[in-house]
């Protein structure tokens, strides 16, 4: 996230643009940011055209076919004939200004702010290890690995976050090798089995399950706890 840019003189502000109608818009699609669309009603895309081009400084408007590639949007053909994206600070105000957050994501990929955090704690990473920056779009061949399952096809790099695995092989743990027959049954005390103990290091001491159930690691939540207090109450009562 960075800080948008709250002073009036310097903003990006389509209704204040010189020569700019939008009764030559068919359709529009801003107010959402830092990035917007529009469609020019027929024989008026270059009017439009240069009248934004170069309308405020801080605001890159495009035609649709020379949208920067590096983006990886534009190529698409529900993407409008003129496509445009503001500098980090600066979102896109539209008939009226309706954007009034302090803070907003979705600049160019490249600002330190749009930069995000990755952590990664398991039995298949290594320990204390850190890794360059890379592209969000590796993770998902990342989770494939780790849970043994073949991805679909992507735009991710099997190889780039191998390195962060303790073997290359990933995916998920053998089984326990079986002694030849069947386990021994545990004694019933009236309610489910507690698991084995976890020996992932994510898992923080828990050793059981309380409450029985593996949606709950943690047990149920007090407030839980009291609406089915209430609801085993109004039960017995009606």
């Amino acid at each position: 996230m960075t800080t948008v840019n709250k002073t009036a003189s310097d903003l990006v502000e389509f209704h204040k643009f010189p020569n700019f109608t939008f009764q030559d818009i068919e359709f529009e699609l801003l107010d959402y940011g830092p990035n917007g669309m529009l469609i020019p009603k027929e024989g008026r895309l270059e009017k439009v055209y240069g009248v934004l081009k170069d309308a405020h400084p801080r605001l890159h408007v495009y035609k649709k076919e020379q949208f920067p590639k590096s983006f990886h949007y534009a190529d698409h053909p529900r993407i409008a004939p003129l496509v445009m994206y503001s500098d980090p600070g600066y979102v896109i105000h539209g008939r009226i200004n309706v954007q009034f957050n302090n803070g907003e994501h979705g600049f160019d990929n490249k600002d330190l702010d749009m930069k995000t955090i990755f952590r990664a704690v398991g039995p298949s990473f290594k320990e204390g290890l850190e890794v360059a920056p890379f592209e969000s779009v590796h993770v998902y061949e990342l989770m494939c690995q780790l849970l043994g399952i073949v991805p679909e096809p992507n735009d991710g790099d099997p190889d780039t976050l191998k390195p962060m695995l303790r073997s290359s092989g990933g995916g998920p743990p053998s089984p326990t090798p079986s002694t030849g027959g069947p386990p021994s049954p545990t004694p019933s005390t009236g309610g489910p089995p507690s698991p084995a103990p976890s020996t992932d290091p994510g898992w923080h001491g828990h050793t059981e399950l309380p409450s029985g159930s593996a949606l709950l690691p943690k047990g149920r939540p007090p407030l839980m706890s009291a609406l089915l207090g209430t609801l085993t109450l109004l039960a017995k009562v009606t």
